[in-house]
C-alpha cells in the first residue's frame, strides 16, 4: 500500500484530537468531582448533594480545541475553527469518520494531488466554521436570542465536502449496500446524507449543530469546486486551450509555432453540467432546484456577474480510472456507460414499489440515453487520436 500523505495526516489528526478532547473533557468532570467533595466535606453537607452540582461530561468542552459561536473569544484563539472540524465525540462517529475521511481523501488526493487536496480540506472546513459563527451572531443581534448555541465539534463538514468532491469525478457510479439489495446513485449521496442529519436533528438536539454544518459545508464546498477551484479541469475540453496572439495577424494568416499561446483565461472551477447544483438533488426536488438556479444564472448573466460562455454542456463519465476500479466489486457498481443493468434503487423490488421510489423519470431516462450515447462518440474518438 502506498497511503496518501495528506489523507493520511488528516486521518491521524481526527484520531488524535478526539482522543485529545474525551480525555481533557473526563480529566475535568473527575477533578470537578473531587473539589465538590472538598467543599462539601468543608461546610459539613452530604458528599452527595455536593455532587449534583457537578456537571455531566457531555456538557463539558474544551476551550482550546472547540469553540461555541458568538461565547468563544476566537479572536485570541483562531485554531479553534480549523480544529473543532476534526474532533468526533463518540465512538461510532469516530468510526466512521475516520473511515469516510481516509478512503475519500485516498481518491481525491489521488486525482488532485496532496496541495489541492490539503486547500480544500482548509478552505471548506474554516469557511464552514466561521458562516457557522457569523451566522449566530447575527440571530442573537437581530431576534435578541438568549439561549447559548451549541458547541462545534465534528467531522461533518470535511465528510460532505468530501462527498461532494467524489460526486463530482464518479457521479454515474453506484454505492451498492446490503448485497446489492439496496443502490444508491453517488451523485445522490449528499443529499441523502443531509436529509439523515435532518430528520436525526429533530429527533436528537445534540445533532442540530451537524445538520448546520452539513448544510454551510455543502454549499462551500460546491461553490469553490463550481467556481474557484484552481488548475486546469480535464473534464470541460478535451482540446489544450489555446489561443492565437499575433500582431501581424493578417499578413500571416497560417499561426505558426511561435503564434500559439496556452490561453490564461480559462475558467476556474467545472462549469459542465454534470456538476450543476440541480443534479444533487433527485426528482421533483431537482426540477425546483433548476428553476431557481436558472433563474439566479439569468439574473447573474445580465448583471455580468457570469459569463454564458464559460458553462458548457460537455459531460464525461470517470473512464478507465485506477483509483475507482479497484472499488468498483465491493462498494461500487458501474456506471451505465461501462454496461451496469438493473440501475434502480432496489432491484429485486416490486413494480409498484419501484416506480415509488424512481429517481428518474422517463424524460430523464431518454436524456440519460443521449448523454450516454454522446459518452460513447467522445471515447471513440479519443481512442482514434
Amino acid at each position: 500500500m502506498n497511503p496518501p500523505k495528506v489523507a493520511s495526516i488528516v486521518t491521524v489528526s481526527v484520531v488524535s484530537l478526539s482522543l485529545l478532547n474525551f480525555s481533557l473533557k473526563y480529566y475535568t468532570y473527575f477533578s470537578l468531582i473531587v473539589a465538590a467533595h472538598r467543599s462539601a466535606d468543608d461546610n459539613d453537607n452530604i458528599a452527595a448533594g455536593g455532587s449534583e452540582e457537578v456537571p455531566h461530561p457531555h456538557d463539558l468542552y474544551v476551550p482550546f480545541l472547540t469553540f461555541i459561536p458568538t461565547r468563544s473569544p476566537v479572536a485570541t484563539r483562531p485554531w479553534v475553527l480549523l480544529t473543532a472540524s476534526f474532533i468526533e465525540e463518540s465512538f461510532i462517529g469516530l468510526t466512521l469518520a475516520t473511515a469516510s475521511v481516509f478512503y475519500l481523501g485516498w481518491y481525491l488526493e489521488a486525482k488532485w494531488g496532496p496541495k489541492a487536496f490539503l486547500k480544500f480540506i482548509v478552505i471548506t472546513t474554516l469557511s464552514t466554521n466561521m458562516a457557522l459563527y457569523f451566522w449566530y451572531a447575527a440571530k442573537n443581534a437581530l431576534f435578541h436570542v438568549e439561549s447559548v448555541p451549541p458547541v462545534v465539534t465534528s467531522t461533518t463538514s470535511i465528510v460532505m465536502s468530501c462527498l461532494v468532491a467524489v460526486k463530482q469525478r464518479i457521479a454515474n457510479h453506484y454505492v451498492i449496500l446490503y448485497k446489492n439489495l439496496i443502490r444508491i446513485k453517488v451523485t445522490f449521496i449528499p443529499f441523502c446524507w443531509y436529509m439523515f442529519l435532518l430528520v436525526a436533528s429533530l429527533v436528537i438536539s445534540d445533532w442540530h449543530i451537524m445538520h448546520c454544518e452539513a448544510f454551510v459545508s455543502f454549499f462551500v464546498s460546491w461553490v469553490y469546486l463550481r467556481f474557484l477551484k484552481e488548475g486546469a479541469n480535464e473534464r470541460q475540453s478535451y482540446l489544450i486551450p489555446i489561443s492565437i496572439k499575433s500582431k501581424n495577424l493578417e499578413a500571416s494568416p497560417v499561426a505558426s509555432p511561435t503564434n500559439l499561446k496556452f490561453d490564461e483565461n480559462q475558467p476556474k472551477g467545472d462549469r459542465s453540467n454534470s456538476f450543476a447544483l440541480c443534479t444533487f438533488f433527485p426528482g421533483y426536488i431537482g426540477c425546483v432546484v433548476k428553476m431557481v438556479s436558472n433563474a439566479s444564472f439569468d439574473f447573474s448573466v445580465r448583471h455580468g456577474i457570469l459569463n454564458a460562455k464559460d458553462f458548457i454542456g460537455h459531460d464525461e463519465d470517470d473512464m478507465g480510472d485506477p483509483h475507482v476500479g479497484g472499488i468498483n466489486s465491493k462498494l461500487f457498481s458501474l456506471s451505465r456507460l461501462k454496461g451496469a443493468e438493473n440501475v434502480a434503487l432496489m432491484p429485486n423490488a416490486g413494480s409498484k414499489l419501484k416506480n415509488f421510489l424512481g429517481l428518474v423519470s422517463k424524460d430523464d431516462k431518454n436524456e440519460n440515453i443521449n448523454m450516454t450515447m454522446d459518452k460513447r462518440r467522445k471515447l471513440a474518438i479519443r481512442q482514434l487520436e
